[in-house]
């Protein structure tokens, strides 16, 4: 059975009650002006090797510069810079220069961000939040809430950090794989899924006005089994991916984002890209291998947005728990550093700009909070302020009951243009 027919399977049989957080999901109206998604390049990526290049500038009073190629190798797309691949990295294709030069105009590059960590699990919590404890909620968290009774998956998590604090629930489906074991016998399942699906089947019997004491136990049974996902007018799913897809890893994660927001029953995702950059050994040429993944797992994400003609209405952000140093380590690795980039992207985004910047020896520079120019009188650029001009991007900011309840201490700064 292939993963289309195991959605429809899925479907009919009733076991996408394990999905949603609510009995409520009837088809609604009510959708976001934006949807967002949330890529994140788990380890920490040494941003030096892919958008905050650096070059032959020397790091400190010694010989040895940061980057092994000049400044005049460094790549430019638009306003947009951004790193070479190492000699003998041996790419089929360079996916980081095809996403920069077919999408440049749709990205804003924000260099110089201080991570407020180099902790990779504090990193997590301030990548998806803007905060650093685990009980606050992630920003697709934020932005899903308000579809937590219209949506069957406002919230789409898959194999990143996820924290709701109760206002609406993660699902996580990690491929095709996960969906048969939803079909399968209750011993076939995860815990967690059985957990999830007894939780669920007593919702809708309570709903029903199940009484295990009353004589109608059969009967309301029978009416639960019944109950199949078309008299809820819940969206085939299955419709929207695509008939060759893929049936696991980040490429099938990018491919059920698009495929959930496209059918009108998610509001935020995101996925873990399979590049893993904790790169404490021969740091540059595994970043190359490591970016080139990313960028792939990216354009596979945008392609389907596209193919689903969405692509316009959705905010990506890119980003990892912090960066690395600006030196190589005995074993020409790079070690955790607080200094970062995030990348932001979307159809009709104010793009091919970068904001802020680093030293030299990549250090959070100072900025102006009006004008976002170099300003030695300015501020550093946070984790947190980008936080916040996210949730004023996706019209989640000042005002709204939500962020008045988990406000983000930053000030407000116009990344977006």
């Amino acid at each position: 059975m292939n993963r289309r027919d195991l959605l429809k399977a899925l479907a009919a049989s009733g076991a996408v009650m394990t999905l949603p957080t609510s009995l409520t999901w009837a088809a609604s109206q009510a959708s976001p002006d934006r949807f967002l998604v949330i890529l994140s390049a788990g380890g920490g990526w040494d941003v030096t090797s892919i958008c905050d290049p650096k070059g032959d500038v020397r790091y400190g009073d010694g010989p040895e510069t940061i980057n092994w190629f000049t400044q005049s190798q460094i790549r430019k797309q638009g306003n947009l810079k951004y790193a070479p691949i190492i000699p003998g990295a041996n790419l089929e294709y360079d996916w980081m220069e095809h996403v920069y030069k077919k999408y440049y105009q749709d990205m804003i590059v924000v260099n110089g961000v201080n991570c407020l960590t180099g902790s990779h699990a504090q990193g997590n919590y301030f990548l998806a939040s803007g905060q650093s404890f685990a009980n606050f909620p992630t920003i697709g968290a934020l932005h899903s809430a308000p579809y937590k009774n219209t949506m069957a998956v406002p919230y789409y998590a898959a194999g990143q950090h996820s924290e709701t604090a109760g206002e609406v629930s993660p699902v996580q489906i990690n491929s095709a794989e996960v969906m048969d074991k939803f079909l399968s016998d209750g011993g076939l399942q995860p815990d967690p899924v059985n957990k999830l699906l007894q939780e669920k089947r007593q919702e809708l019997l309570d709903h029903l006005g199940y009484d295990p004491e009353m004589p109608s136990k059969e009967e309301t049974w029978k009416q639960f089994k019944s109950a199949d996902l078309s008299s809820r007018d819940v969206a085939d799913i299955a419709n929207y991916l695509p008939d060759n897809g893929n049936s696991s890893g980040p490429k099938f994660q990018a491919e059920m984002c698009a495929a959930l927001l496209a059918s009108g029953q998610c509001a935020a995702a995101g996925f873990k890209s399979s590049a893993k950059f904790d790169t404490h050994a021969d740091s540059d040429a595994r970043t190359a291998l490591l970016a080139n993944t990313l960028f792939e797992e990216l354009n596979s994400l945008i392609s389907e947005l596209e193919r689903h003609g969405i692509a316009e209405k959705t905010t990506i952000m890119i980003g990892s728990e912090f960066g690395r140093t600006p030196w190589l380590n005995g074993n020409k690795g790079r070690d955790h550093w607080a200094t970062g980039s995030v990348i932001l992207m979307g159809k009709g985004l104010n793009g091919n700009r970068t904001i802020g910047q680093s030293t030299d020896g990549l250090r959070a520079s100072l900025v102006n909070p009006e004008t976002l120019q170099p300003d030695e009188n300015g501020i550093k650029i946070s984790i947190q302020h980008v936080h916040r001009a996210l949730r004023d991007h996706l019209g989640m900011g000042a005002g709204t009951e939500l962020n008045s309840k988990y406000p983000m201490p930053a000030e407000r700064l116009n990344i977006f243009g």
